[in-house]
């Protein structure tokens, strides 16, 4: 038994290998074919066309209301500044007839006064005269003579006197009916925020006043807002420095600077035009303060239509 585990057992003969081929190499596929459904695209760019087509055409046509919109507002404000004009003409009108009745109402009352106190005046003169008359004259019929005189003067000087009050009754009602139309252009103007000087001219008392003023076409107008910290302020030509302010009186102290020289204008009261002359020509400049405030004014400056600026006017 060891001998047959010392037995060497041959082992068995390998077969011989055949031939190994070599590889084939494999021939590249072609990518698979992917065929694309080109209906969807298609009803996608319609309805994209479809939707760009109704865009513009409901860009065109909120162009189309708003461009006529736009013509509806400036016809609505040409109509209104043509409107204004017309009331500040019938207005302008109205001062100018109102101005003139004042002044003869005015001179018809005085020479209605002069008359009645005249008359007063002769009769008193003539009852004087009769009175001495007749304490000298001793005859009853030269003092009935002189009674029936005497009596009918004094029935004359009657008439005329109550012909005088008549006339100054009359010249009253046309006072009272004068005074209401200046009441009522005063109202107007108030309405329009506008006051008028004592030269009859127009002053606003605002910005709204101002505008209206600007529609009129006949002076230019510039707003100033000075406060005493601003020292020296230019508006247009000439330049304005407050110095003292009473907000309780609605009054300033200012200075003006134009040209070369200075002006002082003191206690200057709200809506109190103050007129200055500028250049060779003396052409009229106004200045007007509408509101006062603890050390600050507001107002405007009117300057004639036509003016050239100064070249060699003040410069800040």
């Amino acid at each position: 038994m060891t001998a047959d585990w010392n037995r060497i057992t041959p082992e068995p003969e390998q077969q011989p290998r055949a031939a190994e081929r070599p590889p084939v190499a494999e021939r590249p596929q072609a990518p698979p074919i992917v065929r694309v459904n080109a209906v969807p695209l298609i009803g996608l760019a319609v309805v994209f066309g479809l939707a760009l087509l109704a865009l513009l055409f409901y860009w065109n046509q909120q162009d189309k209301d708003l461009r006529r919109e736009l013509a509806s507002q400036n016809e609505l404000i040409s109509k209104r500044l043509d409107d204004a004009d017309s009331k500040l003409a019938k207005l302008e009108s109205q001062i100018t007839v109102t101005q003139e009745r004042v002044g003869v109402t005015q001179r018809d009352l005085d020479r209605a006064r002069g008359l009645a106190a005249q008359l007063r005046a002769e009769q008193q003169t003539n009852v004087r005269k009769l009175t001495e008359e007749l304490s000298q004259k001793a005859s009853a019929q030269e003092i009935s003579s002189l009674k029936e005189t005497t009596s009918a003067q004094i029935g004359s000087v009657s008439q005329n006197v109550g012909s005088v009050k008549t006339e100054v009754g009359t010249v009253r009602e046309e006072l009272k009916g004068t005074k209401e139309d200046l009441d009522r252009t005063k109202k107007d103007l108030t309405n329009l925020n506008l006051v008028l000087d004592q030269h009859g001219k127009l002053i606003a008392t605002n910005s709204q006043g101002l505008e209206t003023l600007r529609m009129k076409g006949e002076r230019e107008y510039f707003e100033f807002d000075i406060s005493k910290k601003d020292k020296i302020k230019r508006v247009s030509d000439i330049r304005l420095e407050l110095r003292d302010t009473d907000s309780k009186r609605q009054r300033a102290d200012i200075r003006v600077h134009i040209n070369d020289s200075r002006v002082d204008k003191n206690k200057v009261y709200v809506n109190e035009p103050i007129h200055l002359r500028q250049g060779r020509d003396g052409l009229d400049y106004e200045v007007v303060i509408n509101q006062v405030m603890k050390d600050q004014i507001r107002g405007y400056l009117s300057v004639p239509k036509n003016r050239s600026l100064a070249v060699s006017g003040p410069r800040t």
